[in-house]
């Protein structure tokens, strides 16, 4: 005879827990529905206090017509969106604070381990090599305008006489990495603008958008 449980006897699933917001779509929507789950029992043990609280001459039946109207209002799709905002505003604060999408001032040693950790996260690792001319400057300026534009990257400001960098005339260079790979090694990077003594900032985010693979916004 089989004795296994038939369907209706097998136990439930255990719903999947994690620690913390997941960023990919699929995550976005899991924790959506974790989200309004939790949303959905807040209001039910809202309502049974509620209820309870009632005098006894007012029928339980008539709260059910008045409670929650304004949050039964929004459909589906507005209050996903709007879960959905706030989720990315989540992720874009933990990616500042992570160091991405901002420029740092660090020494050779410490962009060398930077590299080295962010080897297998496939971001990239801009190296800003800088003096104290104007070109440098006005180039350390612009990048740090727009390295917000791109969360996936980290910008790192190093002094090129920290580096060993003699030689002024190869100054400001730009080095890129990505799976701790050098992609970009842009010597002199100003030669690369159309007007070198000249560039503003549809020029660097071209170039930032070539090296780091990125769509920066030029405005």
């Amino acid at each position: 005879m089989d004795e296994r449980p038939s369907d209706s006897e097998q136990p439930a699933m255990a719903p999947m827990i994690h620690d913390g917001p997941q960023t990919g779509v699929k995550g976005v929507l899991a924790d959506y529905r974790q989200h309004q789950l939790e949303l959905s029992q807040q209001r039910k043990q809202q309502e049974a206090a509620a209820k309870a609280a009632l005098p006894r001459h007012q029928a339980p039946k008539d709260l059910d017509k008045t409670m929650f109207t304004a949050d039964d209002e929004l459909s589906s799709d507005e209050e996903f969106e709007e879960y959905r905002a706030q989720r990315m505003a989540e992720f874009s604060q933990a990616a500042k604070q992570a160091g991405f999408g901002t420029v740092r001032d660090v020494l050779p040693a410490e962009y060398v381990d930077i590299v080295e950790k962010q080897a297998d996260s496939h971001a990239h690792v801009a190296v800003l090599l800088v003096n104290g001319n104007s070109a440098s400057r006005r180039l350390a300026e612009l990048v740090s305008e727009l390295a917000s534009s791109y969360t996936n990257c980290i910008f790192l400001r190093v002094q090129a006489h920290d580096c060993g960098f003699s030689d002024n005339h190869v100054i400001p260079t730009l080095l890129v990495y990505q799976d701790g790979q050098l992609v970009s090694n842009l010597v002199r990077v100003i030669d690369r603008f159309d007007d070198p003594d000249n560039f503003g900032r549809s020029d660097v985010a071209k170039l930032l958008s070539k090296s780091c693979s990125a769509d920066f916004s030029i405005y």
